[in-house]
């Protein structure tokens, strides 16, 4: 494993909070996955994963890449932030495919507190549809 040069996330970053569908779903597969310590089951589809991180942008109070690391076909991205006031940390694995296109992204989140809190909040937030995309990922 390697340790990126750029800013921790930065890639990242621009590809999750681009205002442009578009954009966003030419960095991913054709049927790309998200699964996450938050979530109930795993979810599927570029539309889905948008609304996912559309919600939980709203929900930190900051969040920042740390640390970044590539290995062959995945990047683990290290993150810290707040949640309610209190601090919440975690892992993103991003698992890309031949065409380096994002097919597969797995959040881990931490303290276990947190992370009940954080998916009772999610879970409310996904149950409508976003103004954006239409579509419920939770539903």
């Amino acid at each position: 494993m390697s340790q990126h040069s750029a800013t921790p996330g930065r890639d990242w970053l621009d590809i999750v909070t681009s205002a442009d569908l578009a954009a966003f779903a030419s960095a991913f597969s054709h049927d790309p996955q998200l699964s996450a310590s938050v979530l109930p089951e795993a979810i599927f589809g570029v539309a889905h994963i948008r609304a996912f991180f559309e919600a939980t942008r709203a929900m930190y109070g900051r969040i920042a890449f740390i640390r970044e690391t590539r290995a062959r076909n995945q990047c683990f991205l290290e993150w810290e932030g707040s949640f309610r006031g209190m601090p919440v940390e975690g892992v993103t694995v991003l698992d890309h495919d031949a065409a380096s296109l994002i097919s597969r992204v797995r959040l881990f989140h931490l303290p276990s507190m947190q992370v009940a809190a954080f998916a009772g909040e999610l879970a409310q937030r996904l149950t409508s549809p976003p103004e954006t995309t239409g579509l419920s990922p939770c539903a």
